[in-house]
């Protein structure tokens, strides 16, 4: 079956030292975006972004417990368990809010 598409091979404007010269004008360009970056970013305030790990930690979360909410609501969380007759979803459950619980207190603790 032949292809319906035709298909063009496209020739480099540039050509010898041409080719050469604006891979090293682009090599140049992505240096020095990235000295500026560096530069401002010594620039900025250390303290300026001092909780946004902390805040992405208690979004995720909220989030996480909402949807938990939501499910229980639904009575998706009661269905689980019933049918859980080894109850490692339950001890799964409480592993995770006690190690989120030591998580948020110990980055709490160390952001005051």
């Amino acid at each position: 079956m032949a292809n319906p598409l035709p298909t063009a091979v496209v020739e480099s404007p540039l050509t010898g030292h041409e080719e050469n010269t604006a891979q090293t004008q682009s090599q140049e360009a992505g240096t020095a975006q990235l000295a500026w970056l560096a530069e401002t970013a010594q620039k900025s305030e250390p303290d300026q972004f001092k909780y946004v790990l902390l805040m992405r930690f208690a979004l995720l979360n909220l989030v996480g417990f909402g949807l938990l909410g939501v499910s229980y609501m639904n009575g998706l969380v009661a269905m689980v368990l019933v049918s859980d007759q080894t109850h490692l979803s339950t001890t799964i459950f409480v592993i995770f809010f006690d190690r989120t619980w030591i998580l948020c207190t110990k980055s709490v603790a160390d952001e005051s």
